[in-house]
């Protein structure tokens, strides 16, 4: 009897096959089926492969035996499987001499006994077997072979994949098979073909099959807490950071495999690569398994039109290549977007989204592709409406000049910057003089008594008022105003729909506290605004800095307390 024991460490590396060899194969088959001899095999998917449901499979047996010995871990007798036999063996050796890759292992041998010479040996399923098991550490010829077994276009035993993944027996007992799934990729939306793989199964075992189908992950950086989400919200003018992740599939079947990530931003944001003078800082990269690619390992295309990219990561280049990166390597492209001018307030019009997917290729015998669901996330930001009243009268306060200073997040410590339109362009550290025509950080009421800045971060912020309309005292102390935004995290956005930026977005409130007590007024999350009111008080205003000051009225009054003192204790002295 002929020992099958080398063929299964090539077989046991297949594509697609949860496969750990033959002394891992017999534990497993301990724990998943009763054993009743070794004289039968199973098909079922993997646990985790729910995306096989409804696929259909060939399962050709190619070398038959008699039985399987799990303590020396050998195949006894060995045969032409029941698709091979007869006249398909004169076919199968055919097609293995006609293959260049194969031709030389092949070709001495004969299929009539009759030929039979000292160099030209009988070709019987214990030869071939034998011959296999050398291509343990040779990719380009187990491809070879299994192309070569699927070209002979078999038919074998069909399983269909139930909804409950039972495993399904082999009619055909225990050897080697090639398993072939003949569900057209074409018709699977975002699903895979599963490549044709070669598997030895001894009694009492499973075929494992498992769907190979690269996923991604795109997610966005909060800055208030440096933690990667699908929800954010930033100040107009700042660098959004996001990343996308993936995993390098396993592309061993394929003569070619690419995969295409194709980002896409609303209009109130702009792929960082394209703004003028952008820092390197800001700039894409890429990693794959920790390493960072260098410029010339993938292509990058932006789309301005889209706001956006077009990124081509080769993963195997041509049939006889190996694949460039590790199964299973993680794949981290990390880029930003600069919320511009054109950005979306709150959350009425969706929100500022930026969307990607996944092209890959999914079908080993065809050039076909697939692409992921659209991943979405959502970066918000907000507008601080201020209105200027009498505290006595509520009449409307033109005129009054404000500044406003961030004292949270990245820009803490400076004054907004704003266009004609309350439109946030920027930050200085220089507090804005009353009456000043060229500093935008001077924030001046209206005749309908308002100013806003539109364009926000939440966070804190102090309200300082430069200048007060006339005949009003200024505001003192400043006033501190605290933006609270609820966003939902968590949670998968896929589309555009008003109803998928409402939920991220659940609430906006706007906190100004009153002698340290919170004093918390809602927003309009649609409309991405708060709203606070500023009352000024009219009379005599004493000076605050510079000159005498208050100083001075402080000074005599204490004078003339300390002199009425001084007085009363002197006549009652005299009319002692």
């Amino acid at each position: 009897m002929k020992r099958f024991k080398r063929v299964l460490a090539l077989l046991a590396v297949a594509v697609l096959v949860m496969s750990m060899g033959m002394g891992a194969m017999a534990a497993e088959s301990e724990a998943t089926v009763d054993r009743v001899g070794y004289d039968h095999a199973y098909f079922a998917p993997a646990a985790e492969s729910v995306d096989l449901i409804g696929h259909t499979f060939n399962a050709v047996q190619v070398v038959a035996a008699e039985s399987y010995d799990a303590e020396t871990k050998e195949y006894m007798g060995l045969s032409w499987g029941a698709q091979i036999e007869d006249d398909g063996v004169a076919a199968l050796l055919t097609a293995l001499k006609a293959n260049s890759t194969l031709a030389a292992d092949f070709s001495a041998f004969v299929t009539n006994p009759a030929a039979v010479t000292e160099t030209k040996p009988l070709f019987t399923a214990a030869a071939f077997a034998d011959v296999i098991s050398d291509y343990t550490d040779s990719p380009v010829k187990k491809e070879a072979l299994i192309k070569v077994i699927k070209g002979l276009d078999l038919t074998g035993q069909k399983i269909i994949v139930s909804e409950n993944m039972n495993p399904v027996k082999l009619d055909a007992g225990i050897g080697l098979y090639m398993v072939d799934d003949t569900t057209k990729a074409a018709s699977l939306d975002d699903d895979v073909t599963n490549a044709s793989i070669l598997m030895a199964v001894p009694g009492s075992n499973i075929i494992r099959i498992k769907v190979d189908k690269p996923k991604q992950d795109k997610e966005v950086k909060e800055n208030a807490t440096s933690t990667w989400n699908e929800v954010s919200d930033y100040n107009i003018g700042d660098y959004v950071p996001y990343r996308i992740t993936s995993n390098i599939p396993n592309a061993e079947k394929f003569e070619n495999y690419t995969m295409t990530f194709t980002d896409k931003m609303s209009a109130g944001l702009t792929f960082a690569d394209t703004v003028t003078g952008v820092a390197d800082a800001q700039k894409l990269k890429i990693t794959v398994g920790g390493t960072a690619l260098a410029d010339t390992a993938y292509t990058l295309t932006p789309d301005e039109e889209a706001h956006g990219f077009t990124l081509e990561l080769p993963v195997k280049t041509s049939p006889s290549a190996t694949q460039t990166y590790t199964e299973g390597s993680e794949i981290v492209i990390e880029f930003f977007g600069l919320l511009n001018e054109n950005a979306a307030i709150g959350n009425g019009t969706g929100g500022n989204t930026n969307k990607s997917t996944l092209k890959y290729s999914n079908d080993p015998d065809s050039t076909s592709t697939a692409t992921t669901t659209l991943d979405t996330v959502i970066t918000f930001t907000y507008e601080l409406d201020v209105l200027k009243i009498d505290g006595a009268t509520e009449k409307i306060l033109p005129g009054a000049q404000f500044a406003l200073k961030a004292t949270s997040g990245e820009h803490s410590g400076k004054y907004a910057v704003v266009d004609k339109n309350g439109i946030l362009t920027g930050w200085t550290e220089t507090k804005p003089e009353k009456d000043a025509t060229t500093n935008g950080a001077l924030l001046i009421s209206g005749e309908d008594g308002k100013f806003n800045v539109v364009g926000l971060d939440c966070g804190e912020y102090l309200l300082t008022e430069i200048k007060a309309p006339a005949g009003y005292n200024l505001i003192s102390p400043d006033i501190v105003v605290e933006i609270k935004a609820t966003t939902k995290n968590g949670k998968d956005y896929t589309d555009e729909l008003q109803t998928q930026a409402s939920n991220a977005l659940t609430k906006l409130e706007v906190n100004v506290p009153v002698n340290g007590t919170d004093a918390l007024k809602e927003g309009k999350a649609a409309e991405g605004i708060v709203e606070i009111q500023i009352e000024n008080n009219s009379g005599s205003t004493l000076p605050e800095t510079g000159g005498i000051g208050t100083t001075l009225f402080y000074i005599i009054g204490a004078i003339l307390v300390i002199g009425a003192g001084v007085l009363l204790v002197a006549r009652r002295r005299m009319n002692e």
